[in-house]
Parts: C-alpha cells; sequence; structure tokens
C-alpha cells in the first residue's frame, strides 16, 4: 500500500472539523506530493473535500481544494493562493498567481459533448498583456484511453482539443479523459512559453 505522508495525515486531521471549503484552504499547510505517488482509493476516501493533484511540467504535485463551486465553475486553490478556475469538463478559464495569468471568455457550453468540431473563444494574457485575442479551437474524441486512477487502470474516453491563436502564430494541444461527462483527467497548455498543466480530478 502506498504510504500517505505524515504532512498530508497532518492535513486530514486539522480539516475533519470544517463545514466551508474556504475554512479548509484557511487551515491547509502546503502539501507536496512526489511524482510517483498515487492517489489510491484509500486516501481518495480519508480526504474530506474535492480536490486536485496539480502538476506544472517536471515539478512535484500539488494538492489543490476546491473552495467554490459556481455552476459551471470549479475554483480550486493551493496553500500558497494560487487559483485555477475549471469548467465543467475541466478546461482551465481563469487563474490567479502564475507567471501569466489567463482568463477566457465566449466558452459557452457546459458539456464537452456539446462543444465538438470547430468552435472560437477569447483569451486574455497579463504578462505580456494581450486583451480579447481570437482562439480558435477544434475538439474532437480520441479511442478510449487506459491511464491510472485511484490505484487502478482504468480506461476513458479521450478528446483532444487543437487551440490556436492566429495573431501571435501559437498554436498547441490538449487533451481530456472523461467518464461520461464526468471529467477526470486534463493535460494543458494554458500560455505561450509555459509549462504544460497536468490536472487530475477527485470530486466528491
Amino acid at each position: 500500500m502506498t504510504k500517505i505522508p505524515l504532512l498530508f495525515l497532518l492535513v486530514l486531521s486539522g480539516c475533519s472539523s470544517f463545514s466551508f471549503y474556504s475554512e479548509v484552504v484557511n487551515s491547509i499547510k502546503v502539501v507536496v506530493l512526489p511524482n510517483n505517488l498515487e492517489i489510491t482509493q484509500e486516501f481518495y476516501n480519508d480526504f474530506e473535500y474535492s480536490f486536485v493533484q496539480a502538476t506544472f511540467g517536471r515539478s512535484d504535485s500539488v494538492i489543490m481544494v476546491l473552495e467554490e463551486y459556481d455552476r459551471p465553475h470549479y475554483k480550486w486553490v493551493s496553500s500558497d493562493g494560487i487559483r485555477i478556475t475549471t469548467n465543467s469538463f475541466g478546461k482551465v478559464v481563469e487563474t490567479e498567481g502564475l507567471p501569466n495569468d489567463l482568463y477566457l471568455t465566449g466558452i459557452t457550453k457546459e458539456n464537452i459533448i456539446d462543444i465538438k468540431g470547430l468552435g472560437s473563444y477569447s483569451s486574455d494574457f497579463y504578462s505580456p498583456r494581450l486583451t480579447q485575442a481570437l482562439t480558435l479551437t477544434n475538439l474532437s474524441s480520441q479511442q478510449k484511453s487506459n491511464i491510472m486512477y485511484l490505484g487502478n487502470q482504468r480506461s476513458f474516453t479521450l478528446y483532444e482539443e487543437r487551440i490556436s491563436i492566429p495573431s501571435i502564430y501559437w498554436n498547441e494541444k490538449n487533451y481530456y479523459w472523461m467518464d461520461g461527462k464526468k471529467i477526470i483527467k486534463t493535460i494543458q497548455t494554458l500560455s505561450p512559453n509555459q509549462s504544460s498543466l497536468e490536472l487530475t480530478f477527485y470530486i466528491k
């Protein structure tokens, strides 16, 4: 059985009496997880609140707790105040505290199945500044893909999203693993010259 770090156990015991996500965030300490640590079913069951395991590039993973849910948006927060907002199919639509924060507008569909095919939205970046940049997207479903989730090898539907911002000649691919309409995992590049972000979702 995978050992859970002592620091994580301390966080669990300190959070068990809170009833609101904001109180959990205020009480939580820095939780850094080695990249080889798997989130098991036991690990998930022992954690009282929804969370994501976030990894930028090759850095160690961190736990981000669900601070707020305002359908269809989930706002995740780390212990050092970084915030990432995702929509219901896992696309990152806003960040706070990253080297180049972003804010996306014009994504109106809640179900990833409804937005398959060609589409567009607007992207704002903050460093360097770029506002209302037309972003083209082409979303397609792939064959079933096997990944590790909650300690087991499981099969999910993989979606590939090709995005481009013609004004800055930027092209990228993002990936989403879905269990029906439920997001399981995503790998996205949020802005040019930034490492990819991997998010694995554990929603209660």
